[in-house]
């Protein structure tokens, strides 16, 4: 209660005391212990409390808070708890449970506790393994611990206790100095940490989660043993697996040779077969860049799901990753090798190979040799120019399905691929009024990324998205109308007079 700043980093608004995290997978459910200190009012912020929750997958129970006050006397907390609606997609909603404590004051202490129960018991072969045969080296992701967090941490504990017969591995990622994991009698890992700084927020960092000091936890499977599965096993037998699937879906098909025989010219250099390919692929109505769709709406259009490249052609429809294996399916009946890829999209996350995890994988590209060069296409991108692929998914490392499947860097764009063009014609008059017309244009990189922002706009809300976009480069009191716009560029006008700036 006499603390009044925090000494290793003097000035923050509040610090955060103690933290206590306990899994237990075999009876699925953790718990969660906070308790903060405020130093500042907009450290009062902290007592918003947010849990959030997966519906009808995760259950939060037993929510209990205090508020300590700044003279010593305590509040229980004893007011409404809401549900608050984060993220909704076709198959699950992703909620919270919201409260405040609204006794939180300077000086005071606010703590609250949580349980959190899962109904997705895991699966009897961690239960059971011996009762399995194991046929390659698998990978079950459990917990992630991220042991930063918004505020200062001054002490931590965190404990997992893992399923009784479960191969228990785990990966720390840029753990704090001296920190390690230690594994007690019963098999539970405890990871205990003090004086950790705070994890910042900065313009155009990467995903937090993703260079958060963490830790991923995850049963392996293996059929080399319980200590086998390195990376170079794991990601090898993966590729293997995916392979299988990918190949069985792009196939030998006598459809899409017909289809390619008519698209391409024998006598077409290499380069002229996959434009003309990728053009022809592109045609294909791609599901992806479609508003979400009700189930009564999908199945009135009966739009089946496709099992083979040689569907995707019949139906004339497909989501990415089908237009994709299309696009390989052709290039090969053409003649060329074509390979698909997972990659993870940098946008959003971080590929780091340490972490035995497949789901970090969330995009396709294909990959096409020709003579000795290695290309990439991502024709699924509707708005993709042949032989552009998206920032994201370009200066990453891969998971190439071949035969032997391994991990390869995609290269990166050079700066000359994303370019914005601004040009002005102003005049300024003698009372300091600054008048006229400006032309802004987007190329390459920069081009794309405008087109992904807004394609499920309307004309209105691409304008408006594009007049934000330029006020931020001008004075905050700016102005500005849109005159004209298009698929290339777009052109507006401003006047600037005193403190206005009108167009």
């Amino acid at each position: 209660m006499a603390l009044k700043d925090n000494p290793a980093l003097p000035g923050a608004s509040a610090i955060l005391l103690d933290r206590d995290s306990y899994v237990d997978d075999a009876k699925s459910y953790r718990t969660e212990y906070y308790r903060i200190k405020i130093f500042k009012d907009e450290g009062r912020r902290f007592a918003d409390i947010e849990i959030p929750y997966v519906l009808k997958v995760d259950e939060v129970v037993d929510i209990r808070a205090r508020t300590v006050r700044a003279d010593g006397t305590a509040a229980e907390f004893h007011g409404e708890i809401f549900d608050k609606l984060i993220v909704k997609s076709k198959r699950l909603k992703y909620q919270a449970k919201i409260f405040t404590l609204s006794e939180a004051q300077t000086g005071g202490i606010i703590e609250y506790s949580y349980k959190m129960i899962w109904h997705q018991h895991a699966p009897d072969v961690l239960k059971n393994p011996a009762s399995y045969r194991i046929d390659g080296v698998y990978s079950i992701p459990t917990m992630q611990w991220e042991i930063q967090h918004e505020l200062y941490t001054r002490h931590a504990r965190f404990a997992l206790h893992p399923l009784p017969k479960g191969n228990l591995q785990w990966t720390l990622i840029r753990a704090p100095s001296g920190a390690g994991i230690v594994r007690q009698p019963d098999g539970t890992a405890v990871l205990e940490v003090k004086d950790v700084a705070p994890l910042d927020d900065e313009e155009l960092m990467p995903p937090a989660a993703f260079i958060n000091s963490r830790v991923h936890f995850y049963y392996l499977l293996s059929y080399m043993g319980t200590e086998a599965g390195s990376e170079r096993y794991y990601w090898t037998d993966l590729g293997r697996r995916v392979q299988e699937s990918v190949e069985a879906f792009i196939g030998h098909s006598k459809l899409v040779q017909q289809v390619t025989d008519q698209t391409v010219s024998p006598s077409d250099s290499p380069d002229v077969k996959l434009r003309k390919i990728y053009a022809r692929v592109q045609q294909v109505r791609n599901l992806s860049f479609e508003p979400d769709r009700t189930r009564k709406e999908l199945k009135q259009e009966n739009l089946k799901e496709n099992s083979s490249a040689e569907d995707v052609l019949k139906r004339g429809f497909g989501y990415g990753d089908d237009i994709n294996c299309l696009f390989a399916a052709m290039v090969r009946a053409a003649g060329m090798e074509a390979y698909a890829m997972k990659v993870v999209a940098r946008d959003k996350h971080i590929f780091d190979p340490a972490v035995l995890d497949s789901s970090q994988f969330n995009a396709m590209v294909i990959n096409v040799h020709v003579g000795n060069e290695d290309r990439f296409f991502d024709p699924a991108n509707r708005f993709c120019p042949f032989e552009m692929i998206p920032w994201s998914e370009s200066g990453v490392k891969g998971l190439r399905l071949s035969p032997v499947s391994s991990l390869i860097n995609i290269p990166g764009h050079h700066a000359e691929t994303a370019v914005t063009r601004r040009t002005a014609n102003l005049k300024l008059d003698p009372d300091g009024n600054l008048a006229g017309k400006f032309n802004i244009s987007f190329s390459g990189q920069d081009a794309l990324d405008h087109r992904m922002a807004s394609y499920d706009e309307d004309d209105a809300g691409r304008r408006k998205t594009l007049e934000t976009e330029i006020k931020s480069w001008l004075p905050a009191n700016a102005v500005v109308e849109i005159t004209s716009s298009g698929m290339g560029e777009f052109a507006g006008r401003s006047t600037r007079g005193g403190n206005d700036i009108v167009g």
